[in-house]
């Protein structure tokens, strides 16, 4: 029996939902996933698709082999390598300026919260006004924002080089 052919080693971000790693195999045949290359524990039976575990940062090479469910006959395993990055820690932050009229609302430069949210380089930040806005990555704000009221929370979403995310509260006191 030929071997499957892999759909392609993949990255997911820690704790991401929704990766799958899959192969190809000849008419008639199916798939079996391993933690080894030769014996092992049976991850997941008669399936081209396998949803590995993202909760543990690292590399885990994954096999499969293409099996005959008539006679079970098999192929020889093929590596499929699968890696889980880590997400940036971000922490929610306070931006605090003096509102000299007194009624809450001042103009605020969000990009001053990015230095405070995580140290280091290589971040990229974005700003939101609901937690779901900021889930979905949709209808970012300006950083040049005007607050609605003291206390108003914002949330940013703090990338790094892999792409992987967190979000964090930025609180606008005045």
């Amino acid at each position: 029996i030929a071997a499957p052919v892999s759909g392609g080693n993949r990255r997911a971000c820690q704790n991401q939902n929704g990766v799958n790693l899959s192969v190809t195999v000849g008419a008639g045949l199916t798939a079996q996933w391993y933690d080894a290359l030769s014996g092992g524990t049976l991850l997941q039976d008669q399936s081209l698709t396998f949803a590995p575990p993202t909760t543990t940062v690292g590399i885990t090479t994954y096999y499969v082999q293409a099996i005959d469910p008539l006679n079970g006959c098999f192929s020889l395993r093929i590596p499929v390598i699968f890696e889980v990055q880590p997400n940036p820690n971000a922490s929610d932050v306070s931006l605090e300026k003096c509102d000299d009229n007194t009624d809450g609302i001042i103009n605020f430069d969000l990009s001053l919260a990015n230095p405070l949210l995580i140290s280091g380089g290589g971040f990229t930040f974005s700003y939101y006004l609901t937690l779901a806005d900021a889930q979905s990555e949709v209808n970012p704000l300006s950083t040049n924002y005007t607050n609605t009221s003291n206390n108003q929370v914002v949330f940013a979403v703090v990338k790094n080089a892999n792409g992987c995310r967190d979000i964090a509260q930025v609180t606008l006191i005045t």
